[in-house]
């Protein structure tokens, strides 16, 4: 409870990737930065909501 309040209340664009690359929850400011709901993106693979060219570090990071 205390993480959502605090991912709902900042500015930034805060996703939580599960390990399998699926997007799990996005903050409330992806709206606002992405320019369409965030809603649309959650339970789709990263993969499909990145350029190709910029997935070797998304995809590094979950690995971690």
């Amino acid at each position: 409870m205390h993480y959502r309040r605090l991912v709902d209340s900042i500015s930034e664009g805060v996703s939580v990737v599960t390990l399998d690359g699926i997007v799990a929850s996005l903050s409330p400011a992806f709206d606002s930065l992405i320019g369409w709901p965030a809603s649309q993106l959650i339970g789709k693979h990263i993969q499909a909501l990145i350029h190709p060219a910029d997935l070797r570090l998304p995809l590094n990071a979950c690995s971690v």
